[in-house]
């Protein structure tokens, strides 16, 4: 009865992981789909693509007046 109530925690802990796991990547493609395009997600995703590490980057934008 111990190993099957300890294979049951395991197996809750697990489900509970999947359940998040599933909540993110419906995130994700709500966000990649055309009519709920997420600039910033797509930007992300693209540089993960390119093996380089999105937090890593930094764009100065300039109005153009110096």
């Amino acid at each position: 009865m111990m190993a099957l109530s300890q294979e049951h925690a395991a197996l809750e802990l697990r489900l509970n992981e999947l359940h998040a796991d599933r909540s993110s990547l419906v995130k994700t493609a709500m966000g990649l789909r055309p009519e709920t395009l997420d600039v910033d997600l797509v930007g992300e995703y693209a540089l993960r693509m390119l093996g380089r590490n999105p937090h890593a980057s930094m764009i100065i934008m300039s109005d153009g007046a110096s």
